[in-house]
Formats: C-alpha cells, sequence, structure tokens
C-alpha cells in the first residue's frame, strides 16, 4: 500500500488513487488546475492578444468540473458540458 507520502511519480499517484473515491482525483485534478490557473492567466496578459476568450472558457470550466464532481446532477452536468463546448470552440477557432 502507497502512503501519501510516498508519492513522487504518476504511477504511486496511480496506485493511491487506486481505493479512494473517484470524487478524490477529481478534487485533486481541480485543485491542481486552480493553483495553476493565476501564472496562465499572466502568461496570457502578457502575450497581448486581443480576442482570445481562452482564458474566459477556462475559468468557467474549472469551477463547474468541481461542482460537477460533488453534485452530480442533470443540470450540473448539462453546464459541465456546455463549459467544455466552449472551451474547445474557442481553441479550434
Amino acid at each position: 500500500m502507497v502512503e501519501i507520502a510516498d508519492i513522487g511519480d504518476k504511477e504511486s499517484l496511480e496506485t493511491w488513487l487506486a481505493d479512494k473515491p473517484r470524487e478524490l482525483a477529481i478534487l485533486l485534478a481541480h485543485r491542481a488546475a486552480a493553483r495553476v490557473m493565476p501564472l496562465y492567466w499572466g502568461w496570457c496578459a502578457d502575450r497581448s492578444t486581443k480576442g482570445d476568450l481562452t482564458e474566459i472558457a477556462l475559468w468557467r470550466i474549472l469551477p463547474t468540473s468541481r461542482v460537477r464532481a460533488v453534485y452530480a446532477t442533470r443540470e450540473v452536468g448539462a453546464a459541465a458540458a456546455a463549459a467544455y463546448a466552449a472551451a474547445a470552440a474557442y481553441a479550434a477557432a
């Protein structure tokens, strides 16, 4: 059994998460994304592109993914799907 202090790579994290609820994996992914978003936001501001709305789409996806993990209702699923679709549309444009 892997202890949390022993996690050092992808494989050990996957082993540790194997017997944990799915919501915990989503929570960890959400927390990692939330910690990176300020850096991404700064990078976007530095490249000074006008009309690029990717940052807004990502800010929309972040909370909906967290809510989806905790409150798995049809409405929240629809909001998460809409956020994903908006991000994909911005990325494709």
